[in-house]
C-alpha cells in the first residue's frame, strides 16, 4: 500500500516558506525552497507507489515527506481510491479504506419517516447521495427493519430501540422559520424535541422554501453519511443545529441547556 496525499490537505506559501493545512490544524514549515518541491512530489503521492518508490524517482522528496508526515498530511492509500468519488475524498481526509466506508454508507438499508415538502426534499438528498435503499414510509409502524432511521415525522419522542431496529437514527424537525437536526446517534439516546427547544425564543417564520430544503436535507444526509463512515475527529458530533430559514444561518445547541457556539464548521 502506498502513500496518499490527504484531499483536505492545502499548501499556502509565505516569504519564509509555507503552511501545510489540514483538518487536523495548520503547520508552519520555514524553508522557502519547500513549497517548489512539493508541487513536483504531490503528483507522486497518489497511493500508487510507497516511500522507497517515491524517493527512487524523486531523491529529493526525503524532505517534503518528513514535512508532510509531520503536518499529518499523508496517509496509506489504495491506489485510485482517493478519486473514486467527492464523498470518498472527504471520508478520506478523516479516515482511512475511504471506498469501502463510503459503499458501507451508500448500500445500508434505510428507512425514511415523514410526510411533506421536507420529506421529499430528505428522499432526493439520499438519491442523490446514492443511497441504494431507502423505503419511505409516512410514519413508524414499529415492525420495520432497517439499518438506520432517517425520522422526520416532527414527532416529540421517539421509541425504537428494540432488537433487530435501526442501530442509529437521523432526525430532523420543522419549526415556523426554523429546521433542526438533532445527532445521529442510537434510537436510546435521542432527546425529545421539547427538551432540547426548552429555553428558546419563539419561533416565527414560513416553513422554507423547496430550494432551501433542499440545504437543509442535504446537511441531514451529511450528517448520516459523517457517522456511518466516522468522518469526524475524536468522538462522534453531538449538536443540535437550528437553521434559520430565512437566510440559512445556523446554530449549534451542544445539549439542551448548555448555550449555543457558532457556526458548526467542526461538527459538519
Amino acid at each position: 500500500m502506498g502513500l496518499l496525499l490527504r484531499a483536505d490537505a492545502e499548501f499556502v506559501p509565505t516569504a519564509e516558506g509555507l503552511w501545510i493545512v489540514t483538518n487536523h490544524g495548520a503547520q508552519r514549515i520555514h524553508d522557502p525552497a519547500l513549497y517548489r518541491q512539493i508541487d513536483h512530489v504531490r503528483t507522486l503521492l497518489t497511493g500508487d507507489l510507497d516511500r522507497a518508490g517515491i524517493l527512487a524517482a524523486a531523491p529529493e522528496a526525503e524532505r517534503v515527506l518528513a514535512a508532510l508526515a509531520g503536518a499529518r498530511a499523508l496517509r496509506d492509500g489504495t491506489p485510485g481510491a482517493a478519486a473514486d468519488s467527492a464523498e470518498a475524498a472527504f471520508v478520506g481526509s478523516f479516515v482511512g479504506d475511504a471506498a469501502t466506508r463510503v459503499t458501507a454508507f451508500r448500500t445500508a438499508r434505510y428507512l425514511l419517516a415523514g410526510t411533506g415538502p421536507l420529506a421529499g426534499a430528505v428522499a432526493d438528498a439520499c438519491r442523490v447521495a446514492g443511497l441504494t435503499s431507502v423505503t419511505a414510509v409516512a410514519d413508524i409502524a414499529g415492525g420495520e427493519e432497517a439499518d438506520l432511521l432517517i425520522d422526520v415525522t416532527g414527532r416529540d419522542t421517539l421509541t425504537w430501540a428494540a432488537p433487530g431496529r435501526p442501530a442509529l437514527v437521523a432526525r430532523a424537525a420543522l419549526r415556523p422559520g426554523q429546521a433542526w437536526l438533532a445527532p445521529v446517534c442510537p434510537a436510546a439516546d435521542t432527546v425529545p424535541w421539547s427538551k432540547v427547544w426548552a429555553g428558546t425564543a419563539s419561533p416565527d417564520g414560513g416553513q422554507g422554501t423547496a430550494a432551501v430544503l433542499r440545504v437543509v436535507a442535504a446537511q441531514l444526509v451529511q450528517r448520516v453519511l459523517r457517522r456511518v463512515t466516522a468522518a469526524h475527529h475524536g468522538a462522534p458530533p453531538a449538536t443540535f443545529r437550528r437553521i434559520d430559514l430565512d437566510g440559512l444561518a445556523a446554530t449549534e445547541h451542544r445539549h439542551p441547556g448548555d448555550g449555543l457556539r457558532r457556526p458548526g464548521a467542526a461538527d459538519d
